[in-house]
């Protein structure tokens, strides 16, 4: 890739894993047993060299470096069945994560750097099949997330960021199913007790510097609950014409904060929308022709920064879809934002320069077709 911006960025990437699995379905203790174990390991590397920007065009070198990620993990699940309709679910995960970064351009002075994570997170849970088309289920975990190369060569350190990997207990209770032909479901409610969460924040480069640039931090104690729900009805053939009528939505409540944090005490993580919900009615007519209108709502407004003094509106956007299916071949025409609402859909949290917002596109129609093999 080479890529003018601040810098020429000239960079080769190579990445390599596979995944290897043994699945045992048997008996344990008279009872069915499902055990599977696995070992995925990941590696990749990056060569890249920055050099100035002269009108788009490479300039001296200012940067010749090479980083390279490993991860190696090992996994198990068994699923126990106490009863027929009933399992408990135990597993494990164990990773070994090492991040390196070797500098070829000294003139700057050496950032070459190296850290290695490792950890073991267990998980415990059921599966209850409260009929056969429908599920409760529940689980306590452990996760780990070492910081990417990406987080700790960013700005901010002339080597590594002192970054700690994120850990965090997580809770979560569910349901999912079908009810009849006509209704289907996902619902989840989960609690995440996080220590060392790694977040994002967007600072100036050098003094009076018009713009920002990404660096990140550990928080000691957040904490993510949230609900997650999505859920399908659908009518067929109401008319006797084989048409069909379905309306799709999914709704996430999020309530993100930082704990006892010593500068933002029990404050909203910015970023999160609090509530977002994504809605669509569509009708198929059995000569292949559909429509489907469709809206983005986020109904309240959600800090931006940490300080939890700026915000970010809320917003609803109607979009539309129609098309027409001939045998393989989809034809469409899609419009966004219809009434041509000026919002933001997404933002840069903790800019130091204050330009929080993201434009998001106003009124817009886009064509295609599309080839099903």
């Amino acid at each position: 890739m080479v890529h003018p911006i601040f810098q020429v960025l000239d960079n080769v990437a190579l990445n390599y894993g596979f995944e290897l699995t043994y699945v045992h379905d048997g008996n344990l203790g008279g009872r069915r047993n499902e055990l599977v174990v696995g070992f995925s390991p990941q590696w990749g590397t990056v060569d890249e060299q920055r050099f100035e920007n002269v009108a788009g065009q490479s300039g001296d070198l200012v940067a010749d470096f090479e980083t390279s990620a490993r991860n190696v993990g090992f996994f198990f699940e068994d699923q126990f069945y106490l009863k027929s309709d009933f399992r408990l679910v135990l597993g494990g995960r164990a990773d070994w994560s090492r991040r390196e970064f070797t500098d070829f351009f000294l003139a700057d002075g050496d950032r070459s750097d190296e850290k290695t994570f490792n950890a073991f997170v267990p998980k415990l849970g059921f599966v209850w099949d409260a009929r056969p088309d429908a599920q409760v289920y529940g689980n306590a975990s452990r996760s780990y997330e070492p910081p990417l190369l990406l987080e700790l060569t960013s700005f901010g350190a002339p080597e590594f960021l002192d970054l700690r990997a994120a850990s965090a207990w997580q809770f979560e209770i569910g349901s999912r199913g079908t009810h009849g032909e006509h209704l289907s479901w996902d619902v989840a409610f989960y609690d995440a007790e996080i220590q060392d969460e790694i977040l994002n924040v967007n600072l100036r480069p050098f003094p009076g510097a018009p713009f920002t640039i990404p660096s990140y931090r550990n928080v000691d104690r957040s904490r993510h609950t949230g609900l997650e729900l999505g859920s399908v009805l659908s009518y067929a053939d109401v008319a006797g014409d084989g048409s069909l009528f379905s309306w799709r939505t999914a709704y996430t409540w999020s309530r993100f904060r930082f704990l006892d944090d010593p500068v933002y005490a029990d404050n909203e993580l910015p970023g999160a929308p609090r509530h977002l919900v994504r809605t669509e009615l569509r009708y198929d007519h059995g000569a292949g022709f559909w429509v489907a209108p469709n809206l983005d709502w986020s109904p309240t407004f959600y800090f931006v920064d940490s300080a939890n003094t700026v915000t970010n509106d809320g917003y609803a956007v109607l979009n539309l879809k129609v098309g027409y299916d001939f045998r393989k071949f989809e034809a469409f025409f899609q419009a966004t934002n219809l009434t041509d609402r000026n919002y933001s859909g997404s933002v840069q949290v903790d800019s130091e320069i204050g330009f929080f917002f993201e434009p998001s596109n106003g009124r817009s129609a886009f064509v295609g077709l599309r080839w099903k093999m």
